[in-house]
Formats: structure tokens, sequence, C-alpha cells
């Protein structure tokens, strides 16, 4: 049986620089996906991992799945959703890929701090 991968999480998930969100935009409008990453934000000290993310998936009809590479976690949401979503944190530069057939952008913020898994209809 092969070994299995492990990754490193962040001492005790409390983060030094308080809590912070970070907003960014899924650019969904032209195209069926978009990644990312928050390395500047995160070379910067500016935030220094994420447990969790809101997404505002309202506007969309579509399901949006959001994967974080670095622990291979997906996020399914349903479209004309809003809510709050644990990520498991990791060390290392975090990075995300969305996907969606919806042809809208879609609003997030990755947050430093955990919130309990939320989501409600929005139409």
């Amino acid at each position: 049986m092969p070994v299995r991968s492990a990754f490193q999480i962040p001492n005790k998930a409390v983060p030094s620089e308080g809590g912070v969100g970070v907003p960014v935009t899924l650019s969904l409008a032209t195209k069926q996906t978009d990644s990312g990453d928050l390395t500047l934000e995160q070379t910067s000290g500016v935030i220094g991992f994420v447990q969790s993310v809101y997404i505002d998936n309202s506007a969309n009809a579509a399901v949006l799945t959001l994967t974080f590479p670095g622990t291979q976690q997906n996020i399914t949401v349903k479209g004309k959703t809003q809510g709050y979503y644990p990520v498991m944190p990791f060390t290392g530069t975090f990075s995300w890929n969305a996907a969606s057939t919806g042809a809208v952008n879609v609003p997030i913020i990755f947050t430093n701090v955990r919130f309990e898994a939320a989501q409600w209809a929005t139409a």
C-alpha cells in the first residue's frame, strides 16, 4: 500500500495578524473557470492562512465548485445561495480553482478565522 500524502497545518490555527478577510471576485462571466492565490497577501504579512470562505453565489443559478489544491478540499455551492464554508488550513501558499457553468462573477471573502458552516437561499 502506498504512503498517503500529508500536509502541514498552522499550529493551533490562531492567526498572529488578528482576524482578516481578503475579498476576491471569481471572474466567471466570460469563462467557466478561474484560479488564483494569496501569494502577495501572504508574503506581505496581511494573512497567514485561510480557515473559512464566504461565498455569494446569489447571482448565479448554476452550481459553483471551489477547489483548494493544497488539501484537495472541494466546496460545492448551490446556485442562488450564499454562505460561510470552513476551509482546512495548511502551511504554504494558499491557492484555489473555481468552476461554474453560470456566466457571472462571484464575490467571495477568504478569512483567517473560523466561521461555522452555514448556507442560505437568496431566491
